[in-house]
């Protein structure tokens, strides 16, 4: 991630979804980052403080945050989104798993990062950044 830009809700990751009746803008659309590794389609993220289900077939994520993920990669021609949920002490283990869109090439990936942690510690802030970087990990 050495070479990477990122965007936090930057002004060129803000587009409008629809026009209502041919001209005025509707559903504004903006991703909590963008990232942009070696000048290639941008990843975008969004993060949820939502609890999630490792046993659904959903992974409990909501439908209405699933098709604002999906609004993302149609509306910016992005194949890559993240959505990233806080790590429950309730989860033994991380949650990563994928969703390919049908009919598209883009995927919505679903990534747990441990956030109970003390961040003063230069130990503890090396862990969250490789689980970050894990969560990019799937960036082509």
């Amino acid at each position: 991630l050495a070479r990477a830009e990122l965007l936090v809700q930057a002004r060129s990751f803000r587009q409008h979804l629809a026009l209502r009746d041919g001209a005025k803008q509707a559903f504004l659309l903006k991703p909590d980052l963008a990232l942009r590794l070696d000048g290639r389609a941008p990843l975008l993220v969004d993060m949820k403080y939502k609890l999630l289900d490792a046993g659904s077939s959903r992974l409990g994520v909501a439908p209405s945050d699933f098709y604002q993920m999906m609004a993302y990669a149609h509306r910016f021609a992005c194949p890559h989104v993240l959505l990233l949920y806080p790590q429950m002490s309730s989860m033994p283990d991380p949650l990563r798993h994928t969703f390919h869109l049908v009919g598209s090439p883009a995927h919505i990936t679903v990534h747990t990062i441990d956030l109970c942690r003390d961040l003063t510690s230069p130990a503890s802030r090396s862990l969250l950044i490789a689980e970050l970087a894990e969560g990019f990990a799937h960036v082509d």
